[in-house]
């Protein structure tokens, strides 16, 4: 597992439709096998749908492969493909979650930590209803990011940092929708209007212990 401090890492796509890059899946499955995961009871339309987590060495790098399939007529057919950047890690705590409520589970993994907080960075693969999976841009960048089913919100809180940003799915984007930020004498929450933070709400005595975690924003929730 590789740790980080605190620096994004790109993310790119390839997408599994072009000759060079059917071949570079197959002969990155043809290479040594470090971890796999695969789920073909849980994911998308259950026993439709199926994905798979590999890592593998390559020419003394690690590489993350993820793929996802559907069933036709008992056979299955890849839909989607993900290879992450060369970045020499072992992915951990694949999950078979529904992060928007619409019924389908879709997939996140972690694919590195916060050596000095233990914050999990994840992506995250989104159901989209047509036996597609895509992959959530800017997922990568937020630490601990949780769904609450009750709120139907997403949120993300480092562990060093006093702030629990609130999101939403708009396709396969995160857009922030609110934070509420804890500091020494008051809690501020705020909402997002045309990418700039508007405060809508201060409370002057801040009761709750630090670094909590907010389930809420309006009303204030804690977990």
């Amino acid at each position: 597992m590789k740790y980080i401090l605190f620096f994004i890492i790109p993310v790119y796509f390839i997408s599994c439709s072009t000759e060079s890059f059917k071949k570079e899946l197959q002969n990155s499955f043809n290479s040594d096998t470090i971890k796999t995961f695969t789920d073909s009871i849980s994911i998308g339309k259950k026993g439709f749908n199926k994905v798979t987590l590999q890592t593998i060495s390559e020419n003394n790098k690690l590489k993350t492969l993820s793929k996802f399939y559907s069933r036709k007529k008992n056979s299955w057919y890849l839909e989607y493909s993900f290879l992450d950047p060369e970045n020499n890690f072992i992915f951990e705590n694949p999950k078979i979650v529904d992060f928007n409520n619409d019924g389908y589970n879709d997939f996140t993994y972690t694919y590195a930590k916060n050596k000095l907080s233990g914050d999990e960075f994840k992506y995250l693969f989104i159901f989209q209803g047509n036996n597609t999976i895509s992959y959530v841009e800017q997922s990568y960048k937020y630490p601990n990011f949780y769904f609450d089913k009750n709120t139907n919100l997403l949120s993300t809180r480092s562990s060093l940092d006093n702030r629990t940003i609130f999101m939403k799915l708009s396709g396969n984007i995160l857009l922030p929708i609110a934070v509420v930020e804890q500091q020494k004498d008051r809690i501020a929450v705020s909402i997002y209007e045309k990418d700039k933070e508007k405060i809508i709400y201060i409370d002057s005595i801040n009761t709750y212990r630090k670094y909590t975690r907010f389930k809420n924003y309006t009303p204030l929730e804690v977990y």
